[in-house]
């Protein structure tokens, strides 16, 4: 592509041959791509204002919310700019979040013009996965099936966890098609998990079928965990937070209700599951359980469309982080060692991506996921059907271990962010975990009142306000 032209962010209102309206919906439509595809809110931000200030507006104002972004800039002459652009669906596509990542660097560095990149944006958006769905698919039962390998199931158990979490996947991909909301796919799930844990113990009475579950509870809690909302709640976009672990809630309370009801019908036809209360690496040695969460990592990795080059990377930080969790489990517990854990995984996450150019929210995510409290969720069920004791302890267990590897994995990046600049391993802005409050001076906060001048109209198809003497 060519480069920008000197005149193109040379001064405030001097844009070459784009137009203000183009370049704030070129970063509206960038941030936007990023908050879909699993970025914190600041991230999205600072891209925003790379953008905009690449096509020099360097006082626009950014407002990346839980919905849409909003983008606002007045001229020299008090005539107001702005472009809304809704965040489309969550979605885990990290080949898309790398793609738009390195597309943000490019107009920064010059290489792309500021207005080139909703253009750009909108071509992301319309390419075909880097995956076919048949690799993904396969990639998500190979990861279902390694994580009951976690918890001790054997190769029945591990097989029967490959085939149930293949029809999970197609049931994921086929409701939300037709338009469910989530939470009911959730619920289907849920009771899809137990009918078939009920079928193995039938077929299999010496295996442990309710592995299944709680293998089908690790891909189903994948496809909610993102860092990200931790990460804004920890830097001050409470609203963003609030919205995006409301959705994870909801999403797991949907979970939950189809996981119980199925229990409820098991119990009432007299089939009675259960599952050893040990939270633990299992019955295999410990080489073949890390090797395990390396491949449940690299499943989830592929699923999520990652790139290759993160692969090994994501599978050896997986299995490090994997053997610190139950390192410190026998020490701290649960909690303390998902948190522990997560901090190394964020910690070296950082250095890593850095030097790939990966988003390094694409490589600890997928290396935390083998933590997940599938095996507590769970429990917690049982308890809560009153067939175990203590009723909502493990619940509140699984809360605290989720809590924890978020929680852990931000920490981890933050950490990593100032040790590793300190020590010279990073460098540069591209590929690194931004922590910025809302209100940082001098890049999001409202610069000035904006007043507008003479008649103004919105226009219709890209919701941005133009002045009429711009047409």
């Amino acid at each position: 592509m060519p480069n920008i032209p000197e005149d193109a962010h040379a001064s405030s209102g001097s844009f070459g041959d784009s137009n203000p309206s183009v370049v704030l919906e070129a970063a509206a439509a960038t941030a936007a791509a990023l908050l879909s595809n699993g970025a914190a809110a600041s991230e999205a931000a600072e891209a925003a204002s790379q953008i905009t200030e690449a096509g020099g507006m360097q006082t626009a104002t950014t407002s990346a919310g839980y919905s849409d972004v909003t983008i606002y800039w007045t001229d020299s002459e008090e005539r107001t700019y702005f472009a809304i652009r809704p965040v489309p669906a969550r979605v885990f596509d990290y080949g898309r979040l790398t793609s738009v990542m390195e597309l943000v660097d490019r107009v920064r560095s010059g290489h792309v013009r500021p207005y080139e990149a909703s253009r750009s944006v909108r071509a992301l958006e319309q390419q075909r996965a880097r995956y076919p769905w048949w690799a993904t698919r396969l990639a998500t039962g190979a990861a279902g099936s390694m994580a009951s390998v976690l918890f001790g199931g054997g190769p029945f158990v591990a097989m029967a966890a490959f085939l149930v979490n293949l029809v999970v996947d197609w049931l994921f991909t086929a409701l939300f098609r037709r338009g469910w909301p989530s939470f009911f796919v959730q619920a289907v799930v849920g009771v899809l998990a137990v009918a078939v844990a009920a079928v193995i113990q039938a077929i299999a009475p010496e295996t442990s079928p309710a592995v299944v579950v709680v293998a089908v509870i690790i891909v189903a809690l994948a496809g909610m965990t993102s860092t990200g909302a931790v990460q804004d709640a920890i830097t001050g976009w409470y609203i963003n937070a609030a919205g995006r672990i409301f959705e994870g809630v909801t999403n797991t309370a949907g979970l939950v209700a189809g996981v119980q009801l199925g229990l409820l019908v098991i119990h009432l036809l007299g089939l009675p599951l259960s599952i050893s209360q040990n939270v633990g690496i299992g019955t295999f040695p410990l080489p073949v359980v890390l090797a395990a969460a390396a491949l449940v990592a690299l499943g989830f990795g592929i699923a999520s469309q990652t790139p290759p080059l993160a692969f090994i990377p994501t599978a050896l930080l997986a299995a490090l982080s994997y053997a610190t969790f139950n390192v410190v489990i026998p020490i701290a517990g649960a909690i303390w060692g998902a948190a522990g854990a997560a901090f190394l995984a964020g910690l070296i996450a950082v250095a890593v991506t850095n030097r790939l150019r990966l988003p390094t929210t694409a490589v600890a995510t997928c290396a935390i996921l083998p933590m997940l409290p599938g095996l507590q969720l769970y429990q917690g069920l049982l308890e809560l059907s009153g067939r175990q004791p203590r009723p909502g302890s493990s619940l509140l267990a699984a809360v605290g271990t989720a809590l924890a590897l978020a929680a852990g994995t931000s920490f981890g990046e933050y950490c990593g962010v100032i040790l590793w600049r300190a020590l010279r391993v990073i460098a540069g802005r591209a590929f690194v975990p931004l922590f910025a409050s809302p209100t940082r001076k001098g890049r999001w906060e409202s610069h000035r009142t904006a007043h507008t001048k003479g008649p103004q109209r919105a226009t219709s198809g890209d919701q941005r306000l133009t002045p009429d003497d711009e047409n």
